[in-house]
């Protein structure tokens, strides 16, 4: 197995919407140049690095062309540009201006740009009932498509497909809707279409605007592009019944906005190609890319198999032998607000057969079967610095599964995290925390609330973690903050609240435990008011005051009453301290 190779190429904005520190823990500022782009690199302690690109930002590109179309019901388009006007009704091409060319074949709307010397702006409006429309630049000139009040149903055809362009700026304007009529495992190539996304760009897609964007489709995609997304504002709602409801081929970034994403189906025959929420692929093409980068906005997502995944797997995808041609696929997060739901089951692939089954284009693919509805997913890493988190899963919440260096890192933010059938956190390498509110379940069977092939290491934070499990995943590894392991039976049942006392009577943690911990055999916990000393464990006890985040109490509360179920005397060498549950056994004999 080749090593991995861990840069990272995060394309972002240094500007508006855009922080030029993304972390408390960026050491290094240096600026190089790649082409004739010039980027600035926030090197991390983490060995993750981000490109930042200043031309992301529509408002800092100038447009030579300004166009308006009109969009007709009857598959008519007019156009103007300055006070001139005029109607493509027909298949004849007319040139609208700096060689810009427009043709209507029957609601079909072609605009070629490819011989334009400037960027162009299309400012559109409009219905389209059965057709849609193709715009092909060139590569030296973006397109700014401005959509205010458009709705496109389109037949065998994306509704907006950017075939060509060297940024596609999209601004959303009022309300607009995307209706794809193309239906999944139905080959449409015959008729010269093989775009996957019903709003498709080759080139950088990069997203701005106060208005709104519904996209429905059920063939593959709603929003792709071939090279990276980047979302500034708007609301967008995309309802998949194909693959994905938002892909890309390099990279997704998101600075502010809000998203609305449903992925329903559920195929019968086969999970493979059950529906998604936010995929990046990775490519080799692109070294140091296939990221997910997320600094703030609203994101609500419900799909029955991976709601966010960066997905670039070394040892399923690597084409080359060389380390340098390597995606980083990393989710890093610094801000934000997450509602995630999965909901089909768990296949999992190491126990499932090979079968046959029809992809989206309609061609077969003969594969082992396999279904993760995780939450977030980074191959190589999860990173979260930030954000409030509500992440309801049937796999794992948060995965990092790349067998050597994975690894899952948590400074700060609100988490919870509950799995029905996997791992609330699961790292094929170290688990990380140092700061954040986290509150994981994962009840079922032989499931850890923190899973970990490497270590995990406890420096901040204030954390509970449930697990299913009778073994713990605490390995002392470099925990400077003090760990507490409890048996189900000394910490008390689901929906009753534990406390621990120091040695004065003072209340250090305060934790009820949530109803969906039915059956739970341990509890992992860590906080910074856990000392040397003696400290005493009670159960069912009664809380007033306080503040909690699902239960988990960030100002500690007044308690009286309960049971009390042990002591455990903490010294100044040991870092885990177990009552009631064994601190062997787990995976690779790290106890």
């Amino acid at each position: 197995m080749k090593r991995f190779c861990f840069c990272v190429a995060l394309l972002c904005l240094l500007a508006t919407g855009c922080p030029s520190s993304v972390s408390s823990d960026s050491s290094t500022d240096d600026v190089f140049s790649s082409g004739s782009t010039s980027y600035a690199r926030i090197s991390q302690s983490v060995n993750t690095g981000l490109l930042v690109k200043s031309s992301d930002n529509v408002s800092s590109v100038i447009f030579g062309n300004n166009i308006s179309l009109t969009l007709s019901a009857a598959t008519a388009c007019s156009w103007s540009v300055n006070s001139s006007s005029s109607t493509a009704a027909s298949t004849s091409k007319a040139t609208m201006t700096d060689n810009i060319t427009i043709k209507n074949e029957n609601g079909h709307i072609s605009i070629d740009a490819s011989a334009s010397t400037k960027n162009t702006e299309l400012t559109i409006t409009g219905t389209l009932s059965a057709g849609d429309l193709e715009i092909k630049g060139n590569e030296s000139y973006a397109i700014e498509l401005d959509l205010n009040g458009v709705s496109i149903k389109s037949g065998n055809y994306p509704c907006i497909n950017v075939k060509k362009t060297k940024q596609t700026y999209l601004v959303l304007s009022g309300t607009n809707s995307l209706t794809d009529g193309r239906s999944y495992g139905i080959d449409y190539s015959s008729s010269g279409n093989k775009a996957k996304g019903t709003l498709f760009s080759k080139a950088p897609l990069l997203i701005s605007g106060s208005g709104t964007l519904s996209v429905s489709e059920k063939y593959a995609h709603g929003i792709y592009s071939e090279d990276y997304i980047r979302l500034f504002g708007g609301t967008i709602s995309v309802d998949n019944a194909g693959l994905s409801c938002i892909r890309s081929q390099n990279g997704f970034v998101m600075d502010g906005g809000t998203l609305d994403l449903k992925g329903t189906t559920s195929h019968t025959s086969h999970k493979n190609n059950n529906s998604r929420g936010i995929i990046v692929e990775g490519d080799e093409s692109a070294p140091g890319e296939g990221f997910i980068y997320i600094t703030g906005g609203n994101i609500t997502i419900k799909t029955t198999g991976k709601a966010i995944s960066a997905k670039w797997d070394i040892d399923e995808d690597a084409e080359t032998s060389d380390t340098n041609d390597d995606p980083n696929p990393v989710v890093y997060i610094t801000g934000g607000t997450f509602s995630i739901t999965t909901t089909d089951t768990v296949v999992d692939s190491d126990r499932s057969g090979t079968i046959t089954y029809t992809k989206y284009d309609g061609t077969t693919e003969t594969k082992t079967e396999s279904c993760s509805p995780e939450g977030i997913e980074g191959k190589n890493g999860v990173i979260i610095s930030g954000g409030t988190f509500d992440i309801q899963t049937t796999d794992d919440s948060l995965n990092a599964s790349y067998s050597t260096y994975g690894y899952v890192n948590i400074s700060g933010g609100n988490l919870y995290l509950y799995s029905k059938q996997g791992d609330a956190i699961d790292s094929n390498g170290d688990i990380n925390i140092s700061g954040g509110t986290i509150v994981t379940v994962a009840p079922t069977g032989s499931e850890d609330g923190f899973d970990c092939d490497g270590s995990l290491n406890f420096t901040g934070g204030v954390a509970a973690g449930i697990s299913g499990s009778s073994h713990n995943y605490a390995a002392t590894g470099s925990s400077s903050q003090k760990v507490f392991v409890l048996g189900s039976g000394y910490a008390g049942s689901a929906g009753s609240t534990m406390a621990i006392k120091n040695g004065s009577g003072g209340v250090v943690f305060a934790f009820t435990i949530p109803s969906v911990a039915s059956g739970y055999s341990i509890i992992t916990l860590s906080t910074p008011q856990i000392g040397t000393g003696t400290y005493s464990i009670y159960s069912g006890v009664t809380a007033s005051g306080g503040s909690n985040y699902k239960g988990l109490y960030t100002t500690l509360p007044s308690v009286s009453g309960g049971s009390s179920k042990g002591i455990i005397t903490v010294s100044s060498g040991a870092s885990v301290y177990a009552l009631g549950a064994s601190l062997g056994g787990g995976p690779g004999g790290r106890f």
